[in-house]
């Protein structure tokens, strides 16, 4: 497994040695790049020349949580990201959304999109089949590419098919039973596997045309989101069944991470639920496979310590800047810790290129100087 030095970086001590002296806007922007590299490191070296890596200028201004594909200008945004050096959190709310958006912004640079399953969508238990389903399945087209890419470049030894065969195991078993959602059984029959991996995008990393893999190579996918709980009154008569397809989605996300070796990033929708939503990662050891992002953080002040002590980090929003206990929360939060959010698109569903460099900046300046 890659391992990352983020537990560290929620002390005092760690968040005074990347902010140092924050005086200038070098050392902002050192901050921003390194706390991206951080939380979003994974995504970043696989998802077609992603341009924040921490040696690049580039990693200064990010949006780590927006619906981008729901905004009416999706494509001239995302041809501004790419071209300023913005890198972007594409979430999605299900996996039909996320096959969608991936192949819609496969050509830009800089552009990690979500596998989301977001609690707003769990309705009923009808619904739930459908939704966990192509989320279990399109993480496991992910693993059998990344097994076969590994197969065709490794030695074929026993233990190697050991490993696979182990990985396989896991995965139909958590698409199969769940420790109280059993009545969830998403299709594994061999023919949908294949219907769903033959949908996956192709990454725009260039091949050899003359290896086996030139034309099959898919980048896996290292971003979760949004997935979370709700129990806010509009939503909170699914409480019982958000928890539990928020279980599984954790479980299928930490066993994805080993299977794939990497590192991922959860985006985490944590609405009057902070509290069960630490108990599942910890209960499933997301923080040791995974980077949580609190995406717009609404927890008691304990859920907050809570949080930070794991190493989770923080997406932050012009919106919640509003709020007094925000702000007061933003005190407890090492720097190092947190990232840039717009959230966009909220009511307009047309973002202004502009307005969106604007926002981010403004949010930089709130949050790192």
């Amino acid at each position: 497994m890659q391992t990352s030095n983020r537990a560290h970086f929620a002390s005092s001590q760690g968040d005074e040695q990347v902010c140092g002296a924050c005086g200038s806007h070098e050392d902002v922007t050192t901050i921003q790049t390194h706390v991206l590299s951080e939380a979003f490191g994974g995504g970043a070296a696989q998802s077609g020349g992603m341009l924040h890596d921490a040696a690049q200028p580039s990693g200064k201004l990010h949006d780590a949580h927006i619906h981008l594909n729901a905004c009416a200008n999706a494509d001239k945004l995302a041809e501004y990201a790419a071209n300023q050096g913005i890198y972007v959190a594409c979430v999605t709310r299900n996996a039909e959304e996320f096959h969608t958006a991936r192949a819609r912004f496969a050509r830009y640079p800089g552009i990690d999109v979500g596998l989301g399953l977001h609690p707003w969508d769990i309705t009923s238990k009808a619904a739930v089949e459908k939704l966990i389903a192509h989320f279990q399945n399109t993480l496991e087209a992910f693993v059998i590419q990344h097994d076969s890419a590994l197969h065709d470049d490794s030695p074929h030894t026993p233990q190697h098919d050991a490993e696979l065969h182990t990985t396989q195991h896991n995965l139909a078993e958590n698409a199969t039973q769940h420790d109280s959602a059993s009545y969830i059984t998403p299709h594994n029959s061999t023919d949908y596997q294949r219907k769903q991996f033959m949908t996956l995008p192709q990454s725009n990393t260039t091949h050899d045309a003359s290896t086996p893999r030139a034309s099959t190579h898919v980048s896996p996918v290292q971003l979760i989101g949004e997935i979370g709980l709700d129990y806010a009154p509009a939503h909170c008569e699914t409480r019982t069944l958000q928890q539990q397809v928020f279980s599984q989605v954790i479980k299928a996300s930490c066993t994805y991470a080993q299977a794939i070796n990497t590192r991922i990033t959860l985006s985490i929708h944590a609405v009057k639920a902070c509290s069960d939503v630490l108990d599942i990662l910890e209960h499933y050891q997301a923080f040791q496979h995974c980077a949580c992002v609190f995406h717009w953080f609404s927890g008691s002040c304990d859920d907050l310590h809570r949080a930070v002590r794991n190493g989770a980090y923080f997406s932050v929003g012009t919106r919640m800047l509003q709020s007094k206990r925000t702000t007061e929360y933003l005190k407890l939060i090492p720097h190092a810790s947190r990232l840039i959010e717009t959230d966009f698109p909220h009511h307009d569903a047309t973002i202004q290129p502009d307005e969106w460099r604007k926002t981010l900046e403004t949010l930089a300046a709130a949050l790192y100087e």
